[in-house]
């Protein structure tokens, strides 16, 4: 009689088996120090990427810094002094126009139709 195959499950740990260890986290990237500074610190990636692009449109140089978490990342842009009252400027106005498009109400959402269960049509 063939015996069964012994896979590797990590919900059932073997007996003399060690756990699987997470990969070690890698270092953050390392702001240059022409980039002295912060411009804002986020975790609205929507608003970081539409900041940088527009900063790029005005040709002011950005750099931007992410960690590696996958909960709870805060992206950081950093522009130089000079380039300091542009840059906050632009981002207050993008932060201010987000929030401006938050701020409409939610339509609301119709029923489901009669006789569609799950709502959808021609399915």
């Amino acid at each position: 009689m063939p015996e069964p195959l012994d896979y590797r499950n990590p919900k059932h740990m073997a007996e003399g088996t060690e756990p699987a260890r997470s990969a070690p986290r890698r270092p953050q990237a390392v702001v240059p120090a022409e980039f002295d500074h912060l411009l804002t610190a986020t975790e609205d990636h929507a608003a970081a990427r539409a900041i940088e692009a527009e900063l790029h449109r005005q040709l002011i140089v950005v750099f931007r810094s992410e960690p590696d978490d996958l909960v709870g990342r805060v992206t950081r842009l950093h522009v130089r002094q000079a380039d300091r009252e542009a840059a906050s400027q632009i981002a207050a106005q993008i932060f201010a126009r987000r929030q401006r498009i938050r701020s409409f109400p939610r339509p609301q959402i119709p029923p489901n139709l009669p006789g569609e269960p799950d709502g959808r049509i021609g399915w």
